[in-house]
């Protein structure tokens, strides 16, 4: 009974991030039958390596000042400020009153270098107001506030396995700043927009340290074996020589940023984890998390990126690596992608349906989004197919065929989509014949009904959270109003 009871909470989490491992080209099987994928690592480079001058590290982190006093606020029921302006106080959960078994990070996250969980003011690299993190939190899975909850678990040490079935952490300054600071140096320094993050690690983690989901999916970035294995083995788009986060470490030590030296001048965060399960703390328990964690989850977002769009990590800067050579990455929204975009077609496909001028840093975000859960050669290919099935049937684009955020196609496909089992070789008699016409639909819905690597539907669960946030929390806060808006 326990077992099932198990089973049946995990169903109605959030689904873990990673649970592929394939790069290469895949075919999308559109017939009743889904068939596995077998793994393919031999993806070429298509360019030498851009070289520019190097940065000099600096002996420490550069010290934080203080934030002033602000308006009270409270955490699960505020209006966020816009980052840049005059900061807000928030109400912080106070450790001495918190029970001891949502204490537990109490001891650990003090013994974090004081530039983690501190307050800064100015946060020059901040996109989102501490307030959106915060609200994340304390909002996922409140129940666990009061109940014990299996997907969070308890580290007696970082070399420890996961101990299942916790109360959520105590919400104190500490913990929240620590999050903070880690998803915002993390992101600066890498490249990605922080608007996009948020709205994502909403959905897989709530942000929390140690959410731990059923597959071992640890902490903030629900990192499997898959997703961190894919940081510590040689990073194939640049000749196989040096591992994926060796070359990171590199190239973030040649920044001039300081988000960057932060990161590089505390070498526990980059140091190298264990892949087995049972080491999981290693990627949950601070005072090397959030930090560590943040990072391992970028670094392989960032060779997600790479493959999937050509976009190239190089002094901290980003270089598109096409047929045309490598050059940097242009400030226009429609640039021409490299990687598995250009091998697709994806813009020429998209201009040909209809969509003049494509925004094809909003297109590289999704495929990307959607690679992280379903694998980078899928996610392309799923939008390969969606617009190639469309040019043969000169069914052109609306603009309401790629937007994920007015119509939630959730309620009308979770019922079927959401029964099918991920082990079932064959479909469901409903969405087997759904999937025959599936791309005369939106794009969202083409997803939810064609997805059989990941999640099925997993932007579209993105898109809700980000809605959330929107609503909640206000435009242009916590998450961008254009979001996977092509």
């Amino acid at each position: 009974m326990k077992s099932v009871t198990l089973a049946l909470l995990f169903a109605m989490l959030p689904v873990g991030a990673v649970s592929w491992y394939y790069w290469g080209p895949s075919v999308i099987n559109l017939s009743s039958e889904a068939r596995p994928l077998a793994p393919n690592f031999n993806v070429p480079s298509t360019s030498k390596p851009v070289k520019l001058p190097a940065a000099p590290l600096p002996a420490k982190a550069p010290e934080l000042s203080a934030a002033p006093a602000g308006k009270s606020l409270f955490i699960a029921d505020c209006n966020c400020s816009l980052p840049g302006s005059e900061p807000r106080t928030i109400n912080y959960e106070d450790e001495k009153i918190c029970s001891p078994d949502r204490n537990y990070f109490s001891k650990t996250l003090k013994a974090m270098p004081e530039w983690m969980r501190d307050v800064r003011h100015p946060f020059p690299e901040a996109q989102v107001g501490r307030e959106c993190v915060a609200f994340v939190m304390r909002t996922f899975l409140s129940s666990g506030q009061k109940t014990k909850s299996p997907y969070f678990a308890k580290c007696n040490s970082s070399t420890s396995a996961p101990l299942r079935g916790i109360k959520i952490p105590c919400m104190t300054e500490d913990y929240v700043n620590s999050v903070y600071n880690a998803l915002v140096d993390v992101s600066d320094c890498l490249n990605i927009p922080q608007t996009d993050l948020i709205a994502k690690l909403s959905n897989e983690s709530g942000l929390h340290m140690n959410t731990f989901g059923s597959q071992g999916d640890a902490g903030i970035g629900q990192l499997t074996g898959d997703a961190i294995g894919g940081v510590l083995e040689p990073y194939w788009k640049e000749g196989g020589n040096i591992t994926v986060r060796n070359y990171f470490v590199k190239e973030m030590g040649n920044s001039s940023k300081e988000s960057c030296q932060r990161i590089v001048s505390n070498p526990s965060i980059f140091a190298k984890v264990n892949l087995a399960v049972s080491t999981r703390c290693s990627l949950i328990n601070p005072p090397e998390n959030p930090y560590r964690n943040m990072l391992y989850t970028g670094l392989f977002y960032r060779t997600l990126i790479h493959n999937i769009a050509g976009v190239k990590y190089v002094n901290g800067n980003d270089f598109v690596e096409n047929s045309d050579g490598v050059a940097p990455m242009p400030e226009d929204k429609d640039f021409k992608p490299g990687g598995l975009l250009e091998r697709f077609n994806i813009r020429k496909n998209l201009v040909a349906l209809g969509i003049k001028a494509p925004d094809m840093r909003a297109v590289e975000r999704a495929v990307t989004m959607l690679g992280y859960n379903a694998g980078p050669a899928k996610a392309a290919e799923y939008f390969n197919v969606y617009l190639k099935k469309r040019l043969q049937s000169k069914k052109w684009l609306a603009p309401a065929d790629v937007d994920f955020l007015s119509t939630d196609y959730m309620k009308k496909w979770e019922k079927i989509v959401g029964g099918r089992a991920k082990t079932a070789k064959r479909l469901s008699p409903a969405l087997a014949t759904a999937r025959k016409n599936a791309y005369t639909k939106p794009l969202p819905e083409f997803l939810m009904i064609i997805q059989d690597s990941g999640s099925p539907g997993y932007l579209s669960k993105v898109a809700l959270k980000h809605k959330e946030l929107l609503q909640q929390m206000g435009d242009d806060r916590c998450v961008s109003p254009n979001f996977i808006h092509f």
